[in-house]
């Protein structure tokens, strides 16, 4: 076989790192463990430049956005299919200050085109609550872009679900050798699995618990992703998703009661009268501590690679960074000092 990459693992970031080298006609083959409760598996899949804690542009978002929606775009085209769904965040202006600070920064020309005025609308027939909705976001039918992309590559005989074995990878001069294949290079996509890698000693991981409800109901509103500090995203044919919590302190994927409940209590506002919880997923995200992806080389073999970390925001960071990893590993170019996995070094 001529020059091959093996993608370890198939969750968001495996699935963006093979995707570009499909979009390059690069030979590749994806090894994933099929576990249906990773981070991607369970995620709204939603995309948004605007904090909403410290009001204001996310970090590099302009430079993240062209490049996810062309990406998700070429997606759709191969696949005859609609996964990427641009969608208004409705969200609850909390107080005073908060709606001064929105005014002032909707007011300058950077803002003008992403944030709405704000204005006064009544939920469910309930008192009037301010408002103001960010444009420009969206979500992404994640689940159904790992399926898709999952069947693709079977069909091509691209994929293979197992469970890698560390101690099985045996580099040698030019490439590496997995059991008895050999590959040009290795880049590994884990999530948090990346952790327990020898190849990747040390690496900055935290585990982020996040667990959300999915509900059908009538009356969703189905034009804005409503946020009042919880989301209620309304999808198609009455169904929608609810979250989120974020718990950094646990590394289980077993959905919890007293999270189930929190979420209720939190975006009881946010719901239509009438609901059916049909869903509770919990999986773990990867992080860290600065909130900036893992992108790079292994110290200990030049033919592995890593991309991981990506957060709460994969959706909207993760194209871009897939493609740049690509231009390390193929055009030379350098590690972006934000994304180093040495920079806690």
């Amino acid at each position: 076989m001529s020059d091959c990459t093996l993608v370890v693992g198939q969750g968001l970031a495996g699935t963006l790192v093979s995707f570009a080298l499909f979009m390059e006609g690069r030979k590749f083959v994806v090894m994933d463990s099929g576990m249906e409760l990773s981070a991607s598996s369970v995620a709204a899949g939603m995309w948004n430049p605007i904090g909403f804690r410290r009001l204001g542009f996310t970090w590099r978002a302009m430079e993240f956005l062209p490049v996810m929606l062309e990406t998700f775009r070429k997606m759709e085209t191969i696949a005859g299919k609609s996964f990427a769904h641009e969608m208004p965040v409705q969200k609850k202006i909390p107080g005073e200050a908060y709606a001064d600070n929105w005014e002032a920064l909707r007011k300058s020309p950077q803002y003008a085109s992403w944030l709405s005025p704000l204005y006064t609308a009544p939920l469910k027939g309930k008192e009037p609550l301010l408002w103001g909705d960010v444009l420009g976001s969206g979500y992404l039918d994640l689940g159904g872009v790992l399926r898709w992309w999952k069947e693709f590559l079977s069909g091509q005989n691209q994929y293979r679900e197992e469970q890698v074995s560390y101690t099985d990878f045996v580099p040698v001069e030019k490439g590496v050798f997995y059991r008895d294949i050999f590959f040009d290079r290795v880049i590994f996509c884990e999530g948090v699995n990346a952790r327990k890698n020898p190849w990747f000693p040390n690496l900055p991981i935290q585990c982020n618990k996040g667990e959300l409800l999915s509900l059908q109901a009538n009356g969703l509103e189905t034009n804005k992703v409503l946020n009042n500090g919880k989301f209620l995203l309304p999808m198609e044919n009455g169904r929608g998703k609810l979250g989120s919590t974020y718990e950094w302190w646990k590394e289980d994927t077993l959905p919890e009661e007293s999270n189930r409940s929190l979420l209720l209590k939190k975006a009881q506002e946010l719901l239509p009268d009438s609901y059916q919880i049909t869903g509770h997923q919990a999986g773990l995200r990867p992080t860290v501590a600065d909130r900036r992806p893992l992108v790079g080389q292994s110290s200990r073999c030049a033919n592995m690679w890593l991309l991981n970390g990506l957060g709460t925001r994969g959706v909207m960071i993760g194209p871009f960074w897939a493609a740049y990893l690509l231009d390390m590993i193929f055009r030379n170019r350098e590690p972006d000092p934000e994304t180093a996995i040495d920079r806690f070094d």
